[in-house]
């Protein structure tokens, strides 16, 4: 979209905010997930909120999936990612 390319920053806290507030680690992922279809790259604060969701419920396979679609896509988890999804 349009104003993903002229809003960038605040497209992304946007989204960060919509991640963090989901009332489950599962619509926490699914934001994650729609995110490129709405021309949003995610960067490592939301996919350390999707981390934290998932802590938050108890769903440490998810966690670990998240990680590894990070890596897969080039973003370098940092130690908040790490910790959330070893306390997972």
């Amino acid at each position: 979209g349009g104003d993903a390319a002229k809003y960038p920053r605040t497209i992304s806290k946007k989204f960060t905010a919509k991640i963090k507030n989901s009332n489950s680690w599962r619509d926490a992922l699914s934001v994650l997930d729609g995110m490129e279809a709405d021309g949003v790259t995610p960067n490592v604060y939301h996919y350390s909120a999707a981390i934290a969701k998932c802590r938050q419920g108890r769903r440490w396979r998810e966690a670990l999936k998240v990680l590894r679609d990070m890596e897969r896509c080039g973003v370098q988890p940092d130690v908040i990612c790490y910790s959330a999804a070893i306390s997972a």
